[in-house]
């Protein structure tokens, strides 16, 4: 786990004191600064290094993008910040809480009311207009000005019969908080995709905004090749 720490004066037109590099799993690290209010905060997991000749000023490294094709999903990246008082020839501490920029989007069940023992055949699911950037410090207010058309594809573990699956099979993508009644920015979904007598359907839901970090399961029944319905939760 690499972790990269950043020291700001906030006395000092927001200037970089410091910035020192991690690449170890522990969760305590001791930096020596100069006396004054500081601005500390911790990017863990970038998939990037960092100049700091370009981020000088605090205003820079809050406008750094990063990428969600770039993203390490298995550890993906995080960061955090706490204001700190140094005192001379006193030592102190400070905690930082990091949060991941990811979302979480989990099918939860997958239920089949076709009649004549009809299956949902090789299921698998996506998400569909996916926010490809997103600044790794912003907390809220994440409006994409782009989209990836379509993520990866992920199969389900069998097909859809009688009995209800609880696959949870869990898809990730970066915050997107367009609001429900905004139109020319389109929403986060996602789509269950299968075949039904040989011929490929689509069912889609349309997901609520999504924050930084969130989570959220759906449960979705379709009841014919063009009917379905969902719960999000």
């Amino acid at each position: 786990m690499r972790t990269d720490l950043f020291v700001y004066s906030l006395s000092d037109q927001k200037g970089l004191e410091l910035h020192e590099s991690f690449d170890d799993s522990s969760a305590v690290h001791t930096l020596d600064l100069t006396a004054g209010e500081k601005e500390i905060i911790a990017i863990v997991n970038s998939p990037y290094t960092f100049n700091d000749q370009a981020l000088t000023r605090i205003e820079s490294l809050e406008q750094v993008q990063f990428a969600f094709e770039d993203e390490d999903m298995l550890s993906p990246s995080m960061s955090g910040k706490n204001s700190l008082t140094v005192r001379a020839d006193e030592e102190t501490s400070v905690e930082i809480s990091v949060r991941t920029l990811v979302c979480r989007i989990v099918l939860a069940e997958a239920s089949n009311n076709l009649g004549s023992y009809q299956r949902l055949e090789n299921p698998r699911v996506f998400l569909r207009n996916l926010n490809p950037k997103a600044d790794i410090l912003r907390e809220n207010g994440f409006r994409p000005s782009d989209n990836i058309d379509e993520g990866q594809r992920c199969a389900l573990p069998c097909d859809v019969g009688f009995y209800t699956q609880y696959p949870g099979t869990t898809l990730l993508c970066y915050p997107n908080e367009t609001p429900e009644n905004m139109l020319g920015s389109p929403r986060t979904e996602l789509v269950l995709e299968c075949e039904i007598r040989d011929t490929t359907r689509q069912f889609t839901v349309e997901l609520p905004p999504l924050s930084r970090a969130s989570v959220h399961s759906v449960a979705m029944t379709v009841d014919e090749a063009t009917e379905y319905s969902y719960n999000i939760y």
